[in-house]
């Protein structure tokens, strides 16, 4: 089944976003979304998303002085996880020198007002390759995907996105035959006689274990990668 990316995001017009000082909450009053990413470049992105009021909520913690996020890698020197905003949302990030799979990720909060939540751990997959994607192909056919071995009991998702095209997401439903057909995808209005590069990305998941110093959260690995290729305008079909 065809699922549209839709973006719930404070930016638009109907969902207010906002901020609180984390001095002001305690560290059981946090949900926490945490995520450690490879994708083949040989580093990690460890990223960490604090909320008020839970999974949905657009109240974002905004570190007060004395507390800090830090990123590390198995026996490694943390890394201070440095705050990114895009206008009223924040978040931390780190990059971490090394993507192997046999490494535990720690992802630590920790403060003075309270024990904090010095130990969410987090594993990537295994690497894998996309393989055999055209360098083309018409917006009337079904693009066929095919990967190397990945752990079947892990969640792997496809998603392809450009400028002319509808952005398109779905999970699938068993990794381990290492092949799918992608839907043709659907040009955007307008674009029907458009030519775009498009880029498709795999992303296989991998579940962590949040602190129990937080109220709730999810710790998630990824490992991801991403090919393109340029859609071109569906051909006319003869009488």
């Amino acid at each position: 089944m065809r699922k549209l990316l839709m973006v719930g995001t404070c930016l638009g017009t109907l969902v207010a976003c906002a901020d609180v000082d984390s001095e002001d909450i305690l560290t059981s009053g946090m949900f926490a979304n945490l995520s450690v990413t490879a994708d083949g470049s040989g580093d990690s992105e460890a990223l960490a998303t604090l909320r008020v009021g839970g999974a949905g909520s657009t109240t974002y913690v905004e570190l007060s002085e004395g507390d800090d996020l830090t990123a590390s890698a198995g026996d490694g020197e943390g890394v201070a996880m440095e705050e990114y905003e895009l206008l009223d949302y924040h978040g931390y990030k780190a990059v971490l020198p090394t993507d192997d799979p046999e490494t535990e990720f720690n992802i630590s909060l920790t403060r003075t007002v309270d024990e904090g939540a010095p130990n969410s751990t987090i594993s990537i997959p295994a690497p894998f390759d996309i393989e055999d994607v055209p360098d083309s192909l018409d917006r009337s056919l079904d693009l066929p995907l095919n990967w190397s071995e990945v752990d079947p009991s892990l969640t792997l998702t496809v998603a392809t996105s450009g400028t002319c095209v509808e952005a398109y997401s779905d999970e699938i439903d068993n990794p381990e035959d290492g092949t799918v057909d992608v839907p043709a995808l659907v040009p955007l209005e307008g674009e029907e006689d458009t030519s775009c590069e498009v880029t498709v990305t795999l992303r296989l998941r991998e579940t962590g274990t949040i602190d129990s110093g937080y109220g709730g959260g999810e710790a998630f690995g990824y490992q991801v990668r991403s090919v393109t290729f340029l859609s071109t305008p569906a051909a006319a079909v003869e009488n």
